[in-house]
């Protein structure tokens, strides 16, 4: 996660020389920078246990909070009602799409109403993502409370039909390049070697 913190200041500086610094788990010391990028659970632990920090932050006069669907955690919200800063930002690029109207109230509660919003159609018109392309695969393999593990391996983690079907998506894209996600690590050790095995490019 501090890798994201560094990337972020690096891209910052090139807008805002010698304007941005950071926290991270080993900083002791309140940055001077105008402009500081940080974790919010380093934040909240500096705040927590120290004045000279908790004073900081309560001068701090605007307030950027990424990720801000998950501002329902007692950490993150604490901070920002804690926070002075007269101008608040909370962004997110996941919906909020909370199950009831008492998290939907806490959100506003916390955020205010919304100051601008960005369908990911606009994005796509303004050619900087793409249109998602899904496929979906029949996989004729039934699942049944008793001896579920054994069946999720025979029928899905090394299914052979079904890891054919996962070599055919990687040879018919093998000009780009693709992530396969897994729930498990045995699962991913199997189908990389799976992969490897078949796959000579």
């Amino acid at each position: 996660k501090e890798s994201l913190v560094a990337q972020t200041v690096e891209n910052y500086l090139k807008i805002f020389p010698n304007d941005v610094s950071y926290v991270l788990s080993t900083t002791q010391m309140p940055p001077k920078a105008r402009i500081v990028v940080c974790m919010y659970k380093t934040l909240s632990n500096r705040v927590k246990t120290s004045e000279r920090w908790m004073n900081w932050f309560l001068a701090s006069e605007m307030l950027i909070v990424d990720e801000c669907h998950r501002a329902r955690g007692a950490e993150l919200s604490s901070l920002i009602e804690l926070s002075n800063a007269y101008c608040k930002y909370l962004m997110s690029g996941t919906p909020f799409d909370y199950p009831s109207k008492l998290q939907k109230a806490e959100m506003v509660g916390l955020s205010g109403s919304t100051l601008v919003k960005i369908e990911n159609k606009e994005l796509i018109g303004k050619g900087w993502s793409t249109p998602p392309v899904i496929y979906m695969y029949y996989n004729n393999k039934g699942f049944f409370a008793n001896g579920y593990a054994d069946m999720t391996n025979k029928n899905l983690k090394f299914n052979e039909d079904r890891n054919n079907i996962i070599l055919d998506v990687v040879k018919k894209n093998q000009d780009i390049q693709g992530i396969i996600v897994t729930n498990k690590i045995a699962h991913a050790r199997h189908l990389s070697k799976y992969l490897s095995d078949r796959l000579k490019w």
